[in-house]
């Protein structure tokens, strides 16, 4: 059942990020809540499985962990879009 906490998370911090980064950065939104919510889910399965109680969706114990999976996840897919992008402009020359 927190499962579903920690993918809200990861799509609320989609969203605030975001917004954030708007006209900075040309990432949809559904790309990045993927990630993030993949992020959240993974940072809150390994809280869990090292003990911290998570007992339902409004479990606050793993929710740290949760949303440092989100932003670590939301920066590694800009990384990985920065690369593709510079690989694509150096493919183009």
């Amino acid at each position: 059942m927190a499962v579903i906490g920690w993918l809200i998370l990861g799509l609320i911090t989609a969203v605030v990020m975001r917004m954030r980064a708007a006209g900075r950065e040309r990432r949809a939104l559904p790309d990045g809540a993927m990630a993030a919510m993949f992020g959240a889910a993974l940072g809150g399965a390994l809280a869990a499985a090292v003990g911290v109680p998570a007992d339902g969706p409004l479990s606050l114990g793993t929710w740290p962990t949760a949303l440092l999976g989100a932003l670590v996840m939301l920066r590694v897919a800009a990384a990985h879009r920065a690369t593709e992008r510079t690989l694509r402009l150096h493919h183009l020359r």
